[in-house]
């Protein structure tokens, strides 16, 4: 009993220990194949948007460029704010800017819209 018990324990140890790893290449490649697919693909309708934008004038609007600014700022505070969770607790007036950065980024986006119907 011992030396049967004793095989397929070795059995099933040269089964795991000795197994090649699965060769995920092919879908890391793949994987980076679609990411810079999608990244092309998104850059060419950025263009194509810019291209839009500044046949109707609205890359030179104050509005565009605050609204440009106001979500750089609410991107840096999001992080500033993912950094000091892990350290200590959010201070409220943090949370009530973040609020306000993306009430006012709704009214811009509204005002760039009802100015330049593109």
């Amino acid at each position: 009993m011992k030396g049967v018990s004793r095989g397929i324990s070795v059995v099933r140890r040269l089964k795991t220990n000795n197994a090649n790893p699965i060769d995920c290449a092919g879908m890391n490649w793949l994987i980076a194949f679609a990411f810079f697919g999608f990244c092309w693909w998104r850059i060419t309708k950025a263009r194509e948007r810019a291209a839009e934008r500044a046949v109707t004038g609205i890359e030179r609007s104050p509005l565009y460029w605050v609204s440009n600014a106001l979500v750089a700022i609410l991107l840096v505070l999001v992080l500033y704010i993912a950094h000091i969770h892990n350290q200590s607790s959010i201070p409220a007036f943090l949370w009530f800017a973040t609020i306000a950065i993306i009430v006012a980024l709704l009214f811009l986006r509204r005002a760039l819209k009802w100015r330049y119907p593109v």
